[in-house]
C-alpha cells in the first residue's frame, strides 16, 4: 500500500532472484510516508538490497540506477535537478581536459612552425613552454606530464560518458572517444620509451618507437598522435556540452547494469 493507503502501481509478480537483481527493476514491497522535511524519504525493499532514503543513492550516483523514472532521468519530483557528486565533477573535468589538451596541441603546432618555417634545428625547437620548463635540455618531461595527465583524465571520463549514450552523445561519437583513449594509451608508451632514453643519455637524442620505425621526426609523429587523439574526443564533448547546457538534458549516471 502507498501513502494514505493507496495501492502502489507496478508491484511485480515476485522479487528478482540471483542475477535478476541486475537485469530487472527492484521489486517494491513497501513505501513509507516521507517525513515533512524530506523530498525523497521513501523506503524501497527488494530481495537484493534495501535502500532507505533514496536521496543517498541518487546523490552519489548523480541520478543513476534502476529505481524507476526519477532515478533514470536524473530529476526529482516537480522536475528539480538532483544534486550529485558525479554531475558536479564531470562537466568541469571534461571542459578542463579539452582546454588543457588544446594548449598541448598548440605547443606541437608551434614546434612544427619553428622547424619548418623558422628553420630551428629539430632538437632545439621546444615550443614555448618547452623553453620555460625544459629539463635535461629537453621538453620531453613537459610532454610526458601533459600526456600522462591527459590519459588519466580521459580514463576518468569513460564510464560517466557511457551513461549519457545515446541520450546526449551518439554511439559513434562515444566510439570515437574510445579510439582517442586507446591512441593516447599507445602515445604514453611512446613517451615512456623516450624518457628512458633521456635518462640513459642525460638528455637527447631520445628516440621513441614510431619515429625510428617510420623514419620520420618525433615532431611530426607526436603532433600527429596528439592531433588525432584530441580530434577523436571532440565530437563527444561537443554533443554533451550542446545538449546539456540548458540544464534540461541528461546527466552522466552509473546505471546498475554498469556496476
Amino acid at each position: 500500500m502507498g501513502v494514505g493507503g493507496a495501492p502502489v502501481r507496478g508491484m511485480g509478480a515476485g522479487p528478482p532472484r540471483g542475477a535478476d537483481c541486475f537485469t530487472q527493476p527492484p521489486h517494491i514491497t513497501s513505501v513509507h510516508e516521507a517525513p515533512a522535511d524530506s523530498e525523497f524519504g521513501f523506503e524501497w525493499e527488494d530481495s537484493c538490497n534495501q535502500f532507505r532514503s533514496s536521496d543517498m543513492l541518487l546523490a552519489v550516483l548523480g541520478g543513476g540506477g534502476r529505481l524507476g523514472s526519477t532515478a533514470i532521468s536524473g530529476y526529482g519530483e516537480g522536475g528539480e535537478r538532483m544534486p550529485g557528486l558525479l554531475q558536479t565533477v564531470f562537466r568541469p573535468l571534461f571542459v578542463g581536459v579539452v582546454v588543457v589538451q588544446g594548449v598541448h596541441v598548440i605547443e606541437h603546432i608551434i614546434q612544427l612552425v619553428q622547424v619548418y618555417v623558422l628553420g630551428i634545428p629539430d632538437d632545439k625547437a621546444l615550443g614555448i613552454l618547452g623553453y620555460i620548463l625544459q629539463l635535461q635540455g629537453t621538453e620531453e618531461w613537459l610532454h610526458l606530464v601533459f600526456n600522462v595527465t591527459y590519459l588519466s583524465a580521459l580514463l576518468l571520463l569513460v564510464v560517466p560518458l557511457r551513461g549519457v549514450v545515446p541520450d546526449a552523445v551518439p554511439r559513434w561519437a562515444y566510439a570515437a572517444f574510445l579510439f582517442g583513449v586507446s591512441l593516447e594509451g599507445w602515445h604514453n608508451i611512446e613517451h615512456a620509451v623516450i624518457i628512458s632514453n633521456v635518462l640513459r643519455n642525460g638528455g637527447c637524442p631520445c628516440p621513441g618507437i614510431g619515429d625510428v620505425a617510420l623514419g620520420i621526426t618525433d615532431k611530426v609523429l607526436h603532433f600527429s598522435y596528439n592531433a588525432l587523439a584530441y580530434t577523436a574526443t571532440l565530437p563527444a564533448f561537443v554533443y554533451y556540452i550542446s545538449r546539456t547546457r540548458s540544464g534540461t538534458g541528461p546527466e552522466p549516471r552509473l546505471a546498475m547494469h554498469q556496476i
